[in-house]
């Protein structure tokens, strides 16, 4: 995890009516690779490379008409006056959470696929959820997967950490 403390909220959890915010939410489809297929062509490559997308959910901002789905009417005593918040980010506990975060990543993929094919096939093939899980034959390929992977990223206000490799030689220059 990025942080020590992370706030998720229960959308499950009833009201009155016996209808929760996921109840009525629609999740979408299933997007990701099946994390067994995934670790399967990890195996596959002799050079492994791994990373986080840090806080991937709070980076992805949310259309402002479905803002009020996600408004929070709070009071910290009965005597304070009620305060309204409105979450503008996709957020942790929410059915659809998930589609939409990897939709955003695979659609980014999708866009810039001739500029950065080796990030273009990674994320469609190596994404598990945050996580970017994948290996190569060499260590210049590792290199230029890296590369294309915190480009493609950066561009879209992602930022990528815990980097990890099964040779050093595919992280040198990162900053630490």
């Amino acid at each position: 995890t990025t942080t020590k403390l992370r706030v998720v909220f229960n959308a499950s959890s009833r009201g009155p009516d016996g209808l929760s915010i996921n109840d009525t939410l629609l999740s979408g489809p299933k997007l990701q690779q099946d994390l067994l297929a995934i670790l399967l062509r990890f195996r596959a490559g002799a050079i492994a490379l791994t990373a986080e997308v840090k806080q991937m959910f709070r980076q992805i901002w949310i259309s402002p008409e479905q803002c009020n789905y996600q408004r929070i009417i709070w009071r910290f005593s009965e005597s304070d006056p009620i305060l309204d918040y409105l979450l503008k980010t996709v957020t942790f506990g929410f059915s659809a959470s998930p589609f939409l975060a990897i939709y955003c990543l695979l659609q980014l993929a999708h866009q810039y696929r001739e500029k950065y094919p080796l990030a273009f096939t990674a994320l469609l093939e190596a994404l598990y959820v945050d996580d970017v899980v994948t290996s190569v034959r060499t260590v210049e390929q590792a290199r230029a997967l890296r590369d294309q992977l915190l480009s493609l990223l950066r561009s879209a206000g992602f930022e990528l950490r815990k980097w990890s490799s099964s040779h050093p030689a595919a992280l040198e220059g990162l900053d630490p």
